[in-house]
């Protein structure tokens, strides 16, 4: 499994500033720090002025407050042969597995072990005897620390995901498959550098002074590793590989994303806009299954899990249906006369999944949303006023803007979008991109 990008350290204000591609593979990178090997090899000469000022910033003084009030700054002596661990504590507390960002796993294995070895390398560089062990002991502490935080955060979010799509696994053997893959990865980078001690290419050169810069000789280090190695196969003893625990952090931030918004979050919306939205969690499912190289055991594993997710967003919408009906406080009753129709469900999932099939999935994906929007705005035409409350709760606003965010097409379109760029998609990722956030979908009902 190719990854073609690797995690910057680089804060996301930085990006900003950084000359994008324009590549399919740079669309919604900003928020992940996340950087593809055109894109650092673009900037370099932007990565060295923002190494430059960093070291000749405030931390090469010792700074003191007198008894009268007033500062001293006096520069250190050796100041360059000293570790900043500041930049290190921070990108780690960052660095917390949870429903939003478990599709980055593999991402952040490879971050933090390779922060590890650039920063082992350092103390090497820099230290001997009693300095070394202590500087040592506290990179050990930090990465240990992150290790087991980032364990147990991944390992329990994926247990809870599982579980409350009625399927039960070991969460002790999440745990240890991803504590065995820092480890496995901590050792392919060490052997790396014994390898390649001068992988930035700068020693003996006027950018020597670098090597003083561990944001730089970070990203430097994922780079050359990754060009050299750019499949990333990693399996545990504990059960599970790599690829598994990305398919399933995939999922998980997908079906997350849903989960928290506002308007695709609640029930007691149409077949239709379920359709819409459960077919495109089902493209992107298909997609997920076809470029993980997941084991066959956990692939049955996980189709389950997927197969009761959408059973289970379809019973929400009819156990609603029913609680409306049985409320006495409701006393419009004919606004929920009609079962949800699940067949009906299935069908519009099926033909959103359809778009798969086209040589241009973005364009077909497009057409079909606008083709079952028609559907519902029929149906809404066609509601008296004591019809169904999913077809008529938004109509007698007649606003084409009111519909537009009630189905928050918008939305879908970027998530689709950044998904799509998360995929290890070696080649035609285009053909899978929407161009352009706004569907051509007329609202006017």
């Amino acid at each position: 499994m190719k990854i073609h990008t690797f995690a910057a350290n680089y804060s996301g204000a930085t990006h900003y500033t950084l000359k994008k591609n324009a590549t399919n593979n740079s669309l919604g990178r900003l928020n992940h720090n996340l950087m593809s090997k055109e894109e650092y090899l673009t900037n370099q000469q932007h990565f060295k002025d923002q190494a430059y000022l960093r070291v000749q910033s405030l931390s090469i003084y010792n700074i003191s407050l007198n008894a009268d009030g007033s500062i001293d700054v006096i520069p250190k002596e050796d100041a360059d042969k000293e570790i900043n661990w500041v930049p290190l504590e921070m990108s780690m507390k960052s660095r917390v597995s949870n429903h939003t960002n478990a599709d980055e796993v593999a991402y952040d294995i490879d971050y933090i072990a390779s922060e590890f070895v650039q920063y082992k390398i350092r103390i090497e560089q820099l230290y001997t005897g009693e300095e070394r062990e202590e500087a040592f002991a506290r990179l050990n502490s930090i990465i240990d620390q992150q290790i087991e935080t980032y364990a147990e955060g991944f390992s329990s979010t994926m247990t809870s995901f599982f579980t409350t799509h009625g399927v039960e696994i070991s969460e002790s053997d999440i745990k240890n498959s991803v504590i065995d893959m820092f480890q496995q990865r901590i050792t392919a980078y060490e052997s790396f550098v014994d390898a390649n001690p001068d992988f930035a290419n700068i020693k003996g050169t006027e950018e020597e002074w670098l090597l003083q810069d561990n944001i730089y000789m970070g990203d430097a280090l994922r780079f050359s590793f990754s060009n050299e190695f750019p499949e990333m196969e990693l399996e545990s003893e504990y059960g599970y590989s790599i690829a598994d625990l990305m398919a399933t952090g995939m999922l998980i931030t997908n079906t997350h994303s849903v989960g928290i918004d506002p308007f695709r979050s609640k029930v007691g919306r149409s077949e239709e806009e379920v359709g819409i939205e459960l077919g495109m969690m089902a493209m992107k499912f298909e997609l997920i299954k076809e470029h993980f190289p997941m084991s066959d055991d956990f692939k049955d594993t996980i189709e389950q899990v997927f197969t009761n997710y959408i059973n289970q967003r379809n019973q929400a919408e009819s156990d609603y249906i029913i609680r409306q009906r049985q409320d006495p406080y409701v006393r419009n009753k004919n606004s929920y006369a009609v079962d949800w129709d699940e067949t009906y469900v299935h069908l519009l999932i099926e033909q959103i999944r359809s778009s798969l099939k086209s040589i241009n999935v973005g364009a077909e994906l497009n057409k079909n949303i606008a083709s079952i929007y028609e559907l519902y705005k029929q149906k809404v035409q066609e509601n008296s006023i004591d019809g169904l409350s999913r077809y008529h709760d938004l109509k007698q606003t007649w606003n084409p803007d009111v519909f537009l965010e009630k189905w928050n097409i918008e939305q879908y379109l970027n998530d689709w979008n950044q998904f799509i760029a998360k995929l290890p998609i070696e080649n035609g990722a285009d053909n899978y991109v929407i161009n352009g956030t706004n569907v051509a979908i007329d609202v006017k009902v």
